[in-house]
């Protein structure tokens, strides 16, 4: 068995399940999932042998599990978690190396908040169910790995978590503050020391990046990809996206202009 657990982040996944599960009796239960990949949110303490590898898990932590691999749970009592099992396009390379068991911490809640979101999608929005899921992925690679290729601190990291797990919706500097604790001046100086920008600019710049990755590599309607990071506007949308990359939302989908930006 690999050592960690290596995932294609940067390609978007299909979620083939997702769900809120309890478990109570037996305290010993076996799972195996063929051709998915398992992300689990865990609010329980709990024993877990990934074959035959021991790990503990405790409330706050997250968790993968590759295809086919059999997990052996040892539960000590009422234990809820969240999961979704995902699925990548046979290109989509791995990009990040994550390990399979990890405290999320103060975030925790957020992205609790952001998979039950991803299973209450699954059926009746699928794609909004995927972008969402996509999302967690994104906030649980920065959690766990706040020092991979930068000196920001772990607070900064953070909170851009919580912001690539809520394009979708309205977020303000004062709610990413209040969610991790901090006053908003103190945000506004970690923003502005280390990335050299607001706060504001930072979630603009993150959901029209976000907006051309869907643009370029998927037939989601423009509408949708719209919706999907806060621009439900149109008009709005169009001008903003021309702005940002000298192109249309629907130029950007030609290969002839994809490889010009």
């Amino acid at each position: 068995m690999m050592s960690l657990a290596e995932l294609p982040a940067d390609t978007m996944p299909k979620v083939v399940m997702s769900w809120r599960s309890t478990h109570h009796l037996p305290k010993r239960q076996e799972f195996r999932v063929e051709g998915a990949w398992g992300m689990h949110l865990y609010t329980y303490a709990a024993t877990v042998f990934m074959d035959g590898v021991r790990m503990e898990i405790q409330p706050g932590f997250a968790g993968f599990t590759p295809p086919g691999v059999t997990m052996q749970y040892r539960f000590r009592g009422e234990s809820t978690h969240l999961f979704a099992h995902l699925v990548w396009p046979h290109y989509a390379l791995p990009t990040v190396k994550l390990p399979f068991v990890f405290p999320v911490g103060p975030t925790f809640p957020e992205i609790w908040r952001q998979l039950e979101a991803c299973v209450s999608w699954r059926e009746s929005q699928p794609l909004r169910a995927d972008i969402r899921a996509w999302d967690v992925l994104a906030s649980l690679v920065a959690v766990s790995q706040p020092d991979l290729g930068t000196s920001y601190p772990v607070v900064l990291t953070q909170a851009i978590s919580l912001i690539d797990s809520r394009l979708a919706e309205p977020l303000s500097p004062a709610e990413i503050a209040q969610g991790l604790g901090i006053s908003r001046a103190h945000l506004a100086r970690l923003f502005r020391t280390h990335l050299g920008r607001t706060v504001i600019q930072t979630v603009r710049e993150k959901r029209l990046e976000r907006a051309r990755y869907l643009l370029e590599t998927s037939d989601i309607p423009v509408k949708q990809v719209a919706t999907s990071i806060g621009m439900p506007d149109l008009q709005v949308f169009n001008k903003a996206v021309r702005l940002a990359f000298g192109n249309s939302p629907r130029e950007l989908r030609q290969p002839s202009i994809r490889f010009q930006v």
